[in-house]
């Protein structure tokens, strides 16, 4: 009986500091998620590069695109850079926090055109966002984001 009781005292410890390292790890994704805005109300669990082009610009680490807005008033066309995600989830894009494309199967390359409000003067944001379930009320599986400026 009493070895019985060591072995439980020297288990315990155990599985709080398994717990604990657990629940630091989780809070340490929150709190990482929780200093960012992203548009769509989801946290990512990684933020990663999403590349984005136009004929005439593409963006970078630490370099957004740039896009002048036709005076014609006429849209955009925006490369995204896709072949990193999954093919077996839905891909959905926003722009701006606003869903703009849901893609059932994603390809290497999306184009997304901007037009209006998404070619006013300022910096604008694109995020390309995989969701468990196909559902953005499920956890994100895989997040990317880019940034682009129109003057």
């Amino acid at each position: 009986m009493t070895v019985a009781v060591a072995l439980a005292v020297l288990c315990v410890p155990v599985g709080l500091s398994s717990c604990t390292a657990g629940s630091a790890k989780a809070t340490g994704a929150t709190t990482l998620g929780q200093t960012r805005k992203v548009g769509h109300g989801r946290k990512p669990d990684a933020d990663e590069l999403l590349v984005i082009r136009t004929d005439d610009s593409t963006s970078a680490y630490g370099k957004p695109m740039q896009v002048s807005a036709p005076s014609d008033g006429s849209g955009v066309p925006v490369t995204l850079v896709t072949e990193f995600f999954s093919t077996s989830r839905f891909l959905f894009i926003y722009v701006d926090g606003d869903m703009v494309e849901v893609q059932e199967t994603p390809k290497d390359r999306t184009v997304v055109p901007l037009s209006g409000d998404r070619l006013s003067e300022g910096t604008h944001t694109v995020e390309a966002v995989q969701y468990a379930g196909d559902s953005p009320a499920a956890t994100v599986t895989m997040y990317k984001t880019a940034q682009y400026v129109v003057s």
